[in-house]
């Protein structure tokens, strides 16, 4: 009877670290399938409903804390529609391969790129987006082309205060950088970039 009762136990014991241990499993295969949803297949970086929801809890805590967070939003033009595809992949490594581990690379749309730089104003955002953009230059399509670039840069709480905020203001930076790009005169050999930080008196 004793034996039995000491089997049942052992037996008992043993079903509960299995169960445990599947559980494990079971919570680390979720985690992964929720991050696998929030990346974007073609670049490798994170989608729009990540990028998102991080700017949210960012400039939360920006305004919560006074630590600031900037928002680099970059656009590429000149990409051909049968390269897209490819493109994506090169730019995605490269942005992805340019950042600093704190901040958040997203693909906010078909040809545009949202970078989130916590603990950031934007004098770092700049020195930061200078490598996003030298990144991208580099970048090269299947047939040997490079894309232009442009970037815009706005910092809560300085430039703005709510996301909305944040990224109307980033945008206007960004077509400030994207005027200056078809203004630049083309010269062989150079892929023509530029960066422009929001700006409430222009």
């Amino acid at each position: 009877m004793c034996g039995t009762l000491i089997a049942a136990v052992g037996f008992a014991v043993r079903e509960r670290r299995r169960s445990h241990i599947l559980a494990g499993e079971v919570e680390r295969l979720g985690a992964e399938a929720a991050l696998l949803e929030r990346r974007d297949d073609d670049t490798g970086l994170w989608n729009s409903r990540h990028f998102v929801e991080t700017l949210t809890r960012e400039i939360e805590r920006a305004r919560t804390y006074e630590r600031p967070v900037a928002l680099a939003l970059a656009s590429v033009d000149d990409v051909e529609p049968g390269e897209l595809e490819a493109a994506m992949r090169s730019l995605g490594q490269a942005i992805g391969g340019s950042v600093r581990s704190i901040d958040v690379a997203c693909r906010v749309g078909s040809t545009e790129f949202g970078v989130i730089m916590p603990e950031t104003d934007s004098r770092s955002a700049s020195v930061a987006s200078e490598r996003v953009l030298r990144a991208i230059a580099r970048a090269r399509t299947e047939d040997g082309s490079k894309p232009q670039a442009a970037v815009g840069i706005a910092a809560c709480p300085a430039h703005a205060e709510t996301f909305d905020e944040l990224i109307e203001r980033a945008g206007s930076a960004l077509r400030s950088a994207r005027r200056a790009v078809r203004d630049e005169p083309r010269r062989p050999g150079t892929v023509p970039v530029a960066m422009a930080v929001w700006d409430d008196e222009a």
